[in-house]
C-alpha cells in the first residue's frame, strides 16, 4: 500500500524530473496496474509460504534425541 501511494505521489507531484531536450516528456510517468499490484502480492505469498517448508522438512526428519547431543 505504501508503494502504490508513493507512486501515485511521484506521479501527481513530477517530482521526478528528466531533461526535455533528452527525452519526450519532462517528468518520470508512474502509472500503476492492478495486476502488477495482484501478481506482486501473489508472487510474495506464496515465496513466503513455501519457503520455510525445506528446513521444516530436514527438521522432521532429525531424531530429536541425536539433534540435541551434539549442541
Amino acid at each position: 500500500m505504501l508503494g502504490i501511494l508513493l507512486g501515485g505521489m511521484v506521479n501527481r507531484g513530477q517530482w521526478i524530473h528528466l531533461d526535455p531536450s533528452i527525452y519526450y516528456i519532462d517528468h518520470l510517468p508512474v502509472h500503476t496496474q492492478p495486476s502488477d499490484v495482484l501478481v506482486v502480492v501473489a508472487a510474495s505469498l506464496i515465496v513466503a509460504a513455501l519457503a520455510p517448508l525445506y528446513p521444516a522438512i530436514q527438521a522432521a526428519r532429525l531424531d530429536p534425541v541425536e539433534a540435541i547431543r551434539y549442541e
